[in-house]
């Protein structure tokens, strides 16, 4: 086991206590309970005492008590606490120190009552034995490993008159660019940091942001920032973030577009539907990872699709089809090779969602697949290469294909209606090789 760092050894016994400081100076210790109680054999009755009389009394809430006291103790009021504390001091000249151990301050109360009997010789060696009992408890906590995390929740924004977006026209789209009459989304927002260890161990929320916070910042610093994309603005909220958290160690955003259509310079309307999403992580160091996406789109397509050939047994029921409707639903991920270009509308190498949607709608209308899993392959081999500036696309499908209810015998009307809920579902990876 590692040495138990001095600080976080000290931090064992209450604030000031003359055994915690020891354990300090002598320290780093493998094991801080054993040396805990060698140093505490060594210290004259002095020092001892001073030990016991810095630990706070039972019942009693006072300004210097540690968070760990605090959260040991509970929150019971047992009035008698008081007046038994008195007579305990009186009769031994030192305080009263009991390992709790999650019982209530009745059944402590019941424990002074009974201690009160003991000779004074009996009752410092119990108290000491309080001590380390205590220490232990919380090094034993410490021990246990963490992975802290929390934050706000679908942080709903409508930010008026962002910067234009202005991008390069690709053969199989007409979008150019959005006025960005409202930037509209909802954020979730997680933050890591060991710094915020205590809130969870000891109750000790001295660091905590609160969550209500990060909401109020995320709506003061989205009117400030001056850029014209989604993956700009959760950047741009990661950084302010850091720069002005220092207990943020990491954060983790994900934005979810709430989309508006403008029909002049000051009338919008919802469009609801297909939607841009973004999810990152940075840290002090920068971005970490980030990848862009396009989800919730149903494309449908009424021939042009087949599915045949594929394995059959005795489970197999469903018929071969050489040329089929097709609806599916498609969600569509990307990733930059250098992140700045996902972050940056000022060049010409920013990928908009709106031309991956329309991109991958024109391979679906123009590709004849034999399957799914083929018209994935073929989607995302064609973002690669209208997109080298990409490293990476992920496809995630589900087949909504129909049932087909009605049929004319003279042409080719069809009612189709909706199937089961069971769907299949396909996902598909494609990497751009590195050399």
């Amino acid at each position: 086991m590692a040495p138990e760092a001095p600080a976080h050894a000290a931090r064992l016994f209450e604030d000031g206590s003359p055994l915690g400081r020891r354990l300090a100076e002598t320290g780093p210790h493998p094991d801080p309970i054993a040396a805990a109680r060698r140093l505490l054999g060594e210290m004259e009755e002095q020092e001892k005492l001073a030990t016991l009389n810095g630990h706070p009394r039972i019942g009693e809430r006072s300004e210097g008590m540690s968070a760990y006291s605090r959260d040991e103790q509970g929150t019971e009021v047992v009035p008698e606490l008081e007046q038994l504390n008195a007579e305990y001091e009186r009769r031994f000249g030192f305080r009263f120190v009991i390992f709790v151990d999650r019982r209530s301050r009745s059944e402590v109360a019941q424990v002074l009552r009974e201690r009160l009997r003991r000779t004074r010789a009996e009752e410092l060696e119990a108290a000491l034995e309080a001590v380390i009992a205590i220490a232990e408890d919380r090094w034993k906590r410490q021990q246990v490993r963490h992975q802290i995390r929390y934050g706000k929740a679908d942080i709903s924004f409508y930010r008026s008159h962002a910067t234009p977006l202005v991008v390069e026209p690709i053969p199989e789209s007409e979008f150019t660019g959005r006025d960005n009459l409202l930037l509209a989304g909802r954020l979730t927002v997680e933050v890591l940091g060991e710094g915020f260890l205590a809130a969870y161990t000891e109750g000790d929320n001295s660091q905590v942001v609160a969550t209500d916070t990060m909401k109020n910042f995320v709506y003061a610093q989205t009117l400030q920032y001056p850029g014209a994309t989604a993956e700009g603005l959760v950047a741009f909220l990661a950084q302010r973030f850091l720069e002005t958290y220092p207990q943020m160690e990491q954060l983790r955003l994900s934005y979810e577009e709430l989309p508006y259509r403008s029909h002049s310079e000051k009338l919008l309307s919802a469009a609801p539907g297909e939607h841009s999403t973004v999810e990152l992580s940075a840290s002090r160091s920068g971005v970490l990872e980030l990848e862009s996406g396009r989800r919730d789109l149903r494309l449908v397509k009424l021939t042009g699709s087949s599915f045949a050939s594929f394995a059959r047994d005795r489970y197999t029921t469903l018929p071969e089809r050489p040329d089929r409707p097709l609806h599916v639903y498609l969600d569509v991920f990307w990733t930059y090779g250098d992140l700045a270009e996902a972050t940056s509308a000022a060049g010409s190498r920013y990928v908009a969602a709106e031309q991956v949607a329309d991109h991958v709608r024109h391979t679906f209308d123009n590709f004849v697949s034999m399957s799914i899993q083929h018209l994935l392959h073929e989607m995302g081999h064609r973002l690669l290469a209208r997109f080298p500036q990409l490293v990476q696309i992920r496809l995630e499908a589900e087949n909504r294909l129909w049932d087909t209810s009605a049929e004319s015998v003279e042409g080719p009307a069809r009612v189709f209606s909706d199937p089961k809920p069971a769907h299949g579902s396909i996902g598909l990876t494609l990497n751009r090789g590195q050399g």
